[in-house]
């Protein structure tokens, strides 16, 4: 009997956002199913996500971090060494969302040109949001500044869509390499010819105000 030979990688994935938007609820609902009803701000998190599709597999490090900036090298660090990011910012509050955007400019300014798998999450689907929060809108202003950007609304607390962040990762993942005679293959594309647009923070300021 033949010994069947598995495909292994590793990702590194880095959840960025605000405090108290529940990035950290986002992971611990995925990852065991459950969230703790006490708030804990985070500094540093890590935590491991096996996956398996097709007889490969990948090691996923999920990297929770904190909302301050009171670590900026930290901060740096993260934006310089992600594989792939999650944004988070909270559908009742319009101003975590800047957070992401600004977060986002950031990613533009440090590696400009890498097309990194980058997902934003309006967390708090359940809450009322205030006038002026329109998803739709949201979405096609991501899309329109970076084509790598994926915009889905969950509910970390009830689960809601947290399944399908995940699935769409998986896809990302799985999609992104291959092996050939042995040797790993990189499909994930490392660079773009497309710029980035900027300003786009101010053109969300500028929908709001309409």
């Amino acid at each position: 009997m033949k010994n069947q030979v598995k495909e292994s990688v590793s990702y590194r994935l880095v959840v960025m956002g605000p405090s108290r938007v529940g990035k950290t609820a986002l992971i611990s609902m995925f990852l065991r199913g459950q969230v703790s009803p006490i708030y804990y701000p985070t500094v540093e998190n890590c935590h491991t996500w096996q996956m398996s599709q097709g007889g490969r597999q990948c090691h996923l490090d999920i990297i929770d971090t904190s909302g301050s900036k009171d670590f900026p090298a930290m901060y740096k660090l993260y934006i310089s060494t992600a594989q792939i990011f999650v944004l988070v910012h909270s559908l009742e509050d319009p101003q975590s969302f800047e957070e992401v955007l600004r977060i986002l400019e950031e990613i533009n300014r440090e590696r400009p040109g890498e097309q990194i798998p980058i997902f934003v999450i309006g967390n708090k689907s359940d809450r009322p949001r205030p006038i002026g929060m329109c998803s739709a809108e949201a979405e096609l202003l991501l899309i329109d500044y970076m084509d790598v950007v994926r915009y889905t609304e969950c509910n970390s607390r009830n689960r809601y869509s947290v399944d399908s962040v995940f699935a769409q990762i998986t896809d990302v993942v799985f999609g992104s390499f291959r092996c050939v005679n042995g040797q790993r293959e990189d499909l994930m594309s490392t660079s773009s010819d497309k710029k980035c647009k900027g300003g786009l923070l101010k053109k969300w300021k500028s929908l709001r105000r309409r």
